[in-house]
C-alpha cells in the first residue's frame, strides 16, 4: 500500500484588523488595530511616515505583549490574539499624517492616513455700550 501525502501551502497571511484611514476632530483620540492570523511570535511595528520626505520613523516595536506609552499622547496596546492598537489621544495638528503598521512574520504592511480636522470656528459676538442704538 503507498499512501501519499500532498500538503499544500496556500495564500499567506492574511489580515484580521487592517488598519484604516480616519478622520478626527482636533483635540479627541484616534485608534489603529493592526493584526493577522498569523499572530504565533509576530512582531507589530509602529512607524510614522514623513510626507515630505517619505522617510519612517520608528513609534513602537512589541518585544512583549503590555500596554506601552510611546509617548505622552501616544500608546500601543496588545490586541487579543495578538497584533497592536496604536491610540493617539487629545489629537494635535501634528499628528496629522501617514501611519504605518507592519507585521514581521507575515509579511504584511500597511499605511493609512489620519486627517486631524480642525475645530469649528465658534461665532462669538460682544457688543459694546454705544454701538446698539434701539428704535
Amino acid at each position: 500500500m503507498v499512501v501519499v501525502v500532498l500538503m499544500v501551502a496556500c495564500c499567506g497571511a492574511e489580515w484580521v484588523g487592517m488598519p484604516q484611514d480616519t478622520s478626527q476632530r482636533l483635540g479627541l483620540n484616534a485608534t489603529f488595530n493592526c493584526s493577522s492570523d498569523t499572530d504565533d511570535g509576530a512582531n507589530v511595528a509602529w512607524l510614522k511616515v514623513d510626507d515630505v520626505t517619505g522617510t519612517t520613523s520608528f513609534l513602537f516595536f512589541n518585544t512583549d505583549p503590555w500596554h506601552v506609552n510611546i509617548t505622552r499622547r501616544m500608546r500601543a496596546v496588545a490586541l487579543p490574539g495578538g497584533g497592536v492598537a496604536l491610540t493617539l489621544t487629545s489629537l494635535e495638528r501634528s499628528d496629522d499624517g501617514r501611519y504605518q503598521c507592519s507585521i514581521s512574520n507575515s509579511k504584511l504592511s500597511h499605511t493609512v492616513r489620519l486627517t486631524v480636522l480642525g475645530m469649528s470656528p465658534r461665532l462669538s459676538l460682544s457688543l459694546s455700550p454705544g454701538l446698539f442704538v434701539p428704535r
